[in-house]
């Protein structure tokens, strides 16, 4: 399991405890999906502009959502001022493919199966090489299997909109990773393992 994950779900089940054994206190919590900024740079947003090549898990092309970072504190605002209990969710408008976002960025996906990623990055994490580009393993499932959340409640309650797209988000961090000069000195290794993965995949 993928401990970042459980310990958000356990968290938002003891403030739901919290608030039914004391039902006068209004619970908000709010759910946002992936955060995409200026200010925001972590493994998640790394790994969709770090490797050569798009890798697909097991070959799946899924639909990602993102969140603006200003939209994200938008949506605390609003929730502040309207003062109603309930989990919201909180996402960008429209989705991307995996497929999607390799083209936008000019690169070719390429299949690679669970364990043969599980493996390389277990043996990454645990010498800890490629900081900030490698996570724990139990990452890899929010790779393969679909995230998609309703954002209605949060517009019909509590008149969150987003001004932004995801669709323009990624534009966003593509531009940013473009004018960035390289200077990291592990990212030609780093590139030279994927393409010895496409290499070995017949791609």
């Amino acid at each position: 399991a993928f401990a970042y994950g459980y310990h958000k779900r356990r968290l938002e089940e003891i403030c739901w405890d919290f608030a039914q054994e004391f039902p006068g206190i209004t619970m908000t919590t709010i759910r946002p999906c992936i955060v995409l900024g200026p200010h925001v740079e972590n493994y998640i947003s790394s790994s969709f502009t770090g490797f050569p090549v798009a890798p697909l898990l097991d070959g799946a092309s899924i639909p990602w959502q993102f969140v603006g970072e200003d939209d994200a504190a938008r949506a605390l605002a609003l929730a502040v001022k309207a003062g109603i209990g309930g989990a919201f969710n909180v996402v960008g408008a429209g989705v991307l493919t995996s497929c999607e976002m390799a083209k936008l960025r000019g690169v070719r996906t390429v299949g690679v199966p669970y364990r043969v990623a599980k493996t390389l990055n277990d043996f990454f994490w645990n010498r800890r090489l490629f900081p900030g580009r490698i996570a724990p393993s139990g990452i890899l499932d929010y790779f393969r299997f679909p995230w998609v959340a309703d954002g209605d409640k949060a517009r019909d309650q509590l008149g969150f909109v987003p001004t932004q797209s995801s669709y323009e988000l990624f534009c966003e961090i593509l531009l940013r990773e473009k004018a960035r000069s390289r200077t990291d000195s592990e990212a030609p290794l780093f590139e030279k393992l994927c393409r010895i993965v496409a290499i070995a995949r017949g791609h």
